[in-house]
Order: C-alpha cells, then sequence, then structure tokens
C-alpha cells in the first residue's frame, strides 16, 4: 500500500445506496458498543478514514480545511468522492472504516479488531 498525504492507497459489505451525512449517524448508533467507532477505538490508535473501493484509495477524514478529524467526517473528501445528484452523498464505493498500521478496517473489522484484543 503506498500512503500519501491526502489520500492513502489501502471492507465493509456492498452498500446498496449512497452513503448521504446522515448515514454516519445512523452508522454511530448502530455501532455504539462495539468498537466500530471512532470514540471506541481511537485510544488503539484506529483513524477515521473513507475508502473508494474501486480505486483503493483510501482517505483519511479531514474537515474542510484540511486538519485531521478526529471523527468521520465528508468535508475533506475530494469532490470525485462525491455523486452529482442534487443533493451530493458519497458514491456507493466509497466506504467508511478506519486505518491503523498502516491497514484499512471497515466498522466490522475494526469491532472485531477491539472485541479481540480485550
Amino acid at each position: 500500500m503506498n500512503f500519501t498525504d491526502e489520500a492513502e492507497n489501502s471492507s465493509f459489505e456492498s452498500n446498496v445506496h449512497a452513503l448521504a451525512p446522515d448515514d454516519l449517524q445512523i452508522q454511530n448508533e448502530e455501532y455504539l458498543g462495539t468498537g466500530g467507532r471512532s470514540q471506541e477505538n481511537r485510544h488503539a490508535q484506529f483513524v477515521p478514514a473513507f475508502k473508494d473501493r474501486d480505486t483503493n484509495i483510501v482517505y483519511s477524514s479531514k474537515f474542510g480545511d484540511g486538519r485531521t478529524a478526529p471523527f468521520h467526517c465528508i468535508d475533506g473528501l475530494p469532490e470525485d468522492a462525491f455523486t452529482d445528484d442534487e443533493v451530493p452523498s458519497l458514491k456507493t464505493n466509497v466506504i467508511v472504516g478506519f486505518i491503523r498500521e498502516g491497514k484499512f478496517f471497515t466498522r466490522d473489522e475494526a469491532a472485531a479488531w477491539m472485541n479481540n484484543a480485550s
């Protein structure tokens, strides 16, 4: 895997629809207590990220101004990660997850890692 400052090259089940901003909150609620949330795995060096499954590019989560975000924030993603719809959302090939020690983890994989580590 090759890593750069903006995009880090590096698995969540296939999404059936594009991820809208509200979906991040829904996922956060669904993963409550599992270890698949930033608040629950940050101490284990998991960094919020997004992965484009078509290109295998992994983007660390950033605010719109380029600062690293401590949670999943879509503001710093490149334009090509979004649909061209009237209300843009993440393309279906872009998934939510984490980077840890250079490897991309889906929320499920991060939760499993956290459960095995405890």
